[in-house]
């Protein structure tokens, strides 16, 4: 009875870190397809005749564009905090459920691909 409380324990952590994990990457993957689209766009302005004549405003243009791009960059690299964080307690709770004899092995196989590729 101890037991299967304890497992039940482990899956609903396991889909809170899961949940935790595919939030804040999919926020930082939307905060960047609107940064980086507005960056290329500022960027890409930038080239029109028109201004390019008017130096100051080419280089507000560049500033803002590679400013957009910082913020995202920083977002994701503060985020990746909580990724990294989530996807380690997602190996250690498969690790305590194969330990019990259970057959989940989702993250634990791809941090096995992971190591296998990393080298190529």
């Amino acid at each position: 009875m101890e037991q299967d409380k304890q497992i039940d324990i482990w899956l609903a952590e396991y889909q809170a870190c899961h949940s935790n994990r595919n939030h804040y990457e999919t926020i930082a993957w939307t905060i960047g397809s609107i940064f980086i689209v507005a960056s290329f766009t500022l960027f890409g302005i930038s080239f029109w005749e028109e201004l390019a004549n008017g130096s100051v405003a080419v280089w507000l243009l560049g500033f803002f564009s590679l400013l957009l791009m910082g913020i995202w960059l920083s977002y994701v690299v503060y985020v990746q905090e909580y990724v990294k964080a989530s996807q380690k307690r997602l190996w250690k709770i498969e690790e305590e459920l194969q330990g019990k004899k259970y057959d989940i092995q989702l993250h634990t196989t791809i941090k096995s691909k992971k190591r296998i590729l990393r080298g190529r």
